[in-house]
């Protein structure tokens, strides 16, 4: 569309042009009278505005009370005591199943039995069989081979005996021979005098026959006590105790000894061996037929007849008669030092928020570099938990109206900029800016290790700046 121009006619102008020149005196009074005419109109016009009061409305904010304990939500994973899943700890072929979905079984009744092939055969308790007759055999001969070990030893023992008592009968020959000895002696000194008498009165020979008469028997004699003291040195080496003969007796005697001792405690743990080897045989065929740890309801089987199992292969799920629940939270060590214990803690099962309490702490890493904290569960939730779920469980960090540990705040109220930290509180009825000391990040919460004080009223809103009026919001 055109733009509508208003234009005046030129002979308006033209007009008043000369009439101002031709009238100027009145022509300036009219113009000074609208003037005036215009001022008074506009004081008329404009009053003045009535004053009002401007009252500013303070902002209603979310807060975070520093007395009150923080709630850290965690992930924890229930253990359900008293449900059993049984798998197979060996390999083997389904052969019998003895129990169905549902049925109610006592401790120890078999659940499934396996075989070593498709014909029933099994190897595990052939050698249980083999074991228990190698150990009844040691057991029945163990007696008599223990009694065999005993007499060896009450042998050993009087052979050492008696060797003794013949050393004590050499010992009292040794005077008969050292007296047999003497007089031998003695005869031949006579005959040596006899020797050199006829010697002396040997005139012309007369003497040799009598002299070589004389010398044989000297002979004699000196043969005799040749023997006896050869005789003697023996038995006085073989009776001295402190001799090699005394000692050897001893040493086999010792040796014996030792022997049979040795014997007797290879007799004692080949026994014990038998019997550890006939247990590992029961053991190695328990294997084979996987039983129930407690009494319980049969849940699901999940193997059929002729499939073959290897280890680890679930085979049925038992439910015990009496269960407990437990849930377990893995949180870093410096979680678990500073969760309260004085302060409930809150778990959330199927939307259902229940008090709990913490039973145990680990005071140690149980998880790599992860503490456990423990919580009791109801036994009422028993049937609506499945064993290795996870449960929310909100835990309270530090203890309330405390100043011994850090406080720790949510981490929507904290204003972060590249050179410091800070958070509102209120100060009376307005927001006031506070720089704060970060420390670390616990899920929704922050530690705060410098700026506030016990009691501080911390503003959660963002939209809020220092100085506004600002009020709690009511809970």
């Amino acid at each position: 569309m055109g733009q509508v121009k208003f234009r005046l006619p030129a002979r308006f102008f033209t007009g008043s042009f000369q009439h101002l020149r031709k009238r100027p005196l009145t022509s300036f009074f009219v113009l000074l009278f609208i003037l005036f005419i215009l001022i008074a109109a506009g004081k008329l016009l404009k009053k003045p505005l009535a004053e009002t009061t401007s009252v500013v409305k303070p902002k209603e904010v979310d807060v975070y009370n520093i007395g009150a304990t923080p709630m850290l939500t965690l992930q924890a994973r229930v253990n359900k005591n008293g449900v059993v899943k049984i798998v197979a700890l060996t390999g083997g072929v389904v052969s019998r199943i003895n129990v169905s979905q549902g049925q109610s079984v006592s401790g120890g009744a078999t659940i499934i039995s396996l075989s070593t092939n498709y014909q029933g055969g099994n190897v595990a308790s052939l050698q249980k069989q083999m074991a228990a007759r190698t150990y009844q055999n040691v057991a029945d001969t163990f007696d008599a081979q223990k009694d065999l070990i005993n007499k060896q030893r009450d042998l050993a023992n009087k052979g050492l005996d008696n060797a003794t008592q013949l050393l004590d009968i050499t010992n009292q020959s040794f005077d008969e021979s050292r007296s047999l000895i003497s007089l031998n002696n003695d005869i031949i000194s006579s005959l040596d005098a006899n020797i050199n008498a006829l010697s002396a009165n040997n005139v012309n020979g007369a003497n040799d026959a009598m002299i070589l008469q004389t010398k044989q028997l000297k002979s004699q004699f000196t043969s005799a006590n040749n023997q006896l003291n050869s005789a003697l040195r023996n038995a006085e080496f073989q009776a001295s105790s402190d001799k090699p003969p005394a000692q050897i007796a001893n040493l086999q005697k010792d040796i014996a000894i030792k022997q049979l001792d040795i014997q007797e405690k290879s007799l004692n743990l080949n026994k014990e061996i038998s019997l550890l080897q006939l247990r590992l045989a029961q053991v190695n065929e328990a294997a084979m037929f996987p039983a129930a740890p407690f009494s319980g309801v049969v849940d699901r089987v999940y193997v059929s007849i002729g499939q073959v199992v290897s280890p680890g292969t679930p085979l049925a799920t038992i439910s015990g008669s009496s269960q407990t629940l437990t849930a377990v939270a893995a949180v870093p060590g410096n979680i678990a030092r500073n969760v309260s214990r004085l302060d409930s803690s809150f778990l959330v099962i199927n939307a259902t928020k229940i008090e709990s309490s913490i039973s145990y702490v680990s005071q140690e890493a149980t998880e790599g570099q992860l503490y456990s904290i423990i919580f009791d569960i109801p036994s009422d939730f028993t049937s609506v938990i499945s064993d290795k779920s996870f449960v929310e469980v909100e835990v309270p960090i530090g203890y309330s109206t405390t100043s011994t540990v850090d406080p720790y705040v949510p981490l929507d109220a904290i204003h972060q900029t590249q050179e410091a930290a800070f958070v509102f509180v209120i100060t009376g009825d307005k927001a006031e800016s506070r720089e704060v000391s970060l420390g670390n990040v616990e899920g929704k919460f922050i530690e705060i290790t410098s700026g506030l004080n016990n009691s501080d009223l911390v503003i959660l809103d963002r939209s809020v700046v220092s100085g506004d009026k600002v009020i709690p919001k009511l809970k």
